[in-house]
């Protein structure tokens, strides 16, 4: 490295050290602008960005870092912590399918990680506590994402014991909970998420699943509408209050929130799946194959459409399409005992009563072991 070039970086790990993060940016400007393929002084360059809470333009360095070497850890680890502080969780797996192996048996240890920028110049920046919270949080957010619940709740509250003040934070920990199936602490979590940014949209949609797994249906519309209000653009929250609508027995006003999740989103199976399901649940059985049949074209794998179509083809009077519909669903998943009884049924009504014989028994014989 050119003396110059060493001078500005080492001068800005030292307004780095003492705190001077605008007098430290310019030096590393600077040092990005003399040597624009210089993976650690993007990295450190990141480091102070984040610092500054400009967690955007640090994402561009770390971007910057590991596009010139991909083989530095700490630069994609950075990265990550923009990501988790960006509240971009989405795509946190997606970060670390690149640079990280995961090991199943990983324990929390592993959440000790050092975040430093690595760097050529043999020297580091220190780092801050709430920069700490950042490196627990990212590894909380990848473990979220491996599966494993309860070590990444501990990343987690380690990371809150250090800023107890971030909204994402506390919104993996509700998640984390979730997973858990510990919804009534998960409410906690999301609650606190909502009292410190009362607009965080994917907060009230996620508050309202803890309710709506509490089967607090209502307490869940409220929910959902919040995360409406903030954003009538969210799918998932049109949906999820239609799916509440249709556990109180409200159908009709479930299919209008089915209709606004799929105006927004056209290729979410799910959603015409459970369109087709209140529909049924109206005795619209035309309409309701039409919607089975969007929901299967997005997913063709989909064995419960396929198995309530076939029950709205049997309303219908059209038990040889119905059973059309059975086999598909039997074919995608064998242990559909369901499936295999109402397929057993429509041959019946066809007369072909050895077959259906031959389906009732398959279907009470998987029923036996469940």
């Amino acid at each position: 490295m050119p003396d110059r070039e060493n001078l500005i970086f080492k001068k800005g790990l030292d307004f780095a050290e003492r705190g001077q993060y605008t007098e430290a940016l310019a030096c590393f400007d600077r040092a990005v602008t003399l040597n624009p393929s210089d993976a650690s002084a993007w990295n450190n360059r990141g480091i102070i960005l984040g610092e500054l809470g400009r967690y955007s333009e640090a994402l561009a360095c770390f971007d910057k870092a590991v596009a010139i070497n991909p083989d530095d850890p700490a630069a994609w680890n950075n990265r990550g912590i923009a990501l988790a502080e960006l509240n971009r969780i989405s795509d946190i797996h997606v970060h670390f399918d690149a640079p990280v192996t995961r090991d199943a048996n990983s324990s929390t240890d592993e959440c000790k990680r050092t975040v430093t920028a690595s760097s050529t110049h043999g020297e580091l920046i220190n780092i801050s506590p709430n920069h700490r919270s950042e490196e627990w949080h990212c590894r909380g957010l990848e473990l979220l994402e491996c599966g494993q619940y309860s070590e990444s709740l501990t990343c987690l509250d380690k990371a809150i014991e250090i800023n107890p003040d971030n909204t994402g934070l506390w919104y993996a920990h509700g998640h984390a909970l979730v997973n858990l199936m510990r919804y009534s602490d998960a409410l906690t979590s999301f609650d606190n998420a909502i009292a410190i940014n009362p607009d965080f949209a994917g907060a009230w949609l996620a508050k309202g699943h803890a309710l709506a797994s509490l089967k607090h249906y209502p307490a869940a519309i409220i929910s959902y509408r919040r995360a409406i209000e903030i954003n009538p653009d969210l799918p998932e929250a049109w949906y999820n209050h239609g799916i509440a609508l249709t556990e109180l027995g409200q159908y009709t006003d479930a299919v209008a929130y089915y209709d606004k999740a799929v105006e927004i989103n056209p290729d979410f199976p799910e959603a015409w799946y459970n369109r087709g399901i209140a529909l049924a649940e109206l005795g619209r059985y035309a309409d309701a194959v039409t919607s089975y049949d969007r929901a299967i074209e997005i997913n063709p794998d989909f064995p419960e459409a396929w198995y309530n179509r076939g029950i709205a083809l049997a309303e219908l009077g059209r038990y040889a399409d119905a059973v059309t519909s059975y086999d598909r669903a039997v074919e995608i998943n064998p242990d559909f005992s369901e499936s295999w009884y109402n397929r057993g049924i429509a041959l019946a009504e066809l007369g072909r009563y050895a077959d259906a014989e031959i389906s009732f028994e398959r279907g009470i014989e998987l029923n036996r072991k469940k």
